[in-house]
């Protein structure tokens, strides 16, 4: 049996325009953010978790001892600058998340849409083989697409599904989302 698809409510136009005019507002919400060129990322130093850790013990110090400042540097432009990598620190996670949430739609979705292709290349080869006229040239464009993208033929990279004219997803047993 076919599984309900994995998006529940289907993102039409007025979703993407929507999320468009999001990302924009956010955008010109932001400050001007730099636009690093490959030489510069090359450039700055690789901060990873230990280093993190480092920046964060040492803005503590600096909040119980500003005096031992270095007198090259302002104790406000640094907290200025500690401030803003937090925050673009909380507004990166906020965005990733959101962007994870994404992928999963799109993962669940590439599936659904498969599953269809799938099905439709099946009943295309049936009808094809039953002498259906005009379908030799459709049929071989999309298998050998598919077999020069992949190197297999439909067949071969989804043997168990539905090769046989059922419209059974094979996803249906195992992912909880099945229509009885």
């Amino acid at each position: 049996m076919l599984r309900n698809p994995w998006l529940k409510t289907p993102v039409d136009a007025s979703h993407l325009n929507a999320a468009t005019n999001l990302v924009n507002n956010l955008q010109s919400a932001l400050p001007d953010l730099p636009n690093l060129t490959k030489e510069d990322k090359q450039s700055c130093i690789k901060v990873g978790d230990s280093q993190s850790m480092f920046m964060e013990n040492i803005k503590d110090i600096c909040v119980q001892r500003p005096n031992i400042m270095p007198a090259w540097h302002d104790l406000a432009d640094y907290q200025s600058r500690v401030a803003s990598l937090e925050n673009l620190m909380g507004i990166q996670t906020q965005i990733m998340a959101l962007i994870d949430e994404i992928d999963n739609a799109l993962i669940g979705a590439k599936h659904d849409v498969m599953v269809y292709s799938l099905d439709y290349y099946h009943s295309l080869k049936r009808a094809k083989q039953s002498g259906m006229p005009g379908l030799n040239k459709l049929y071989e464009r999309v298998r050998d697409h598919f077999k020069y993208s992949t190197g297999l033929s439909p067949e071969e990279q989804y043997p168990a599904i539905n090769s046989g004219g059922t419209s059974e997803d094979p996803g249906a047993v195992t992912d909880g989302n099945t229509v009885e």
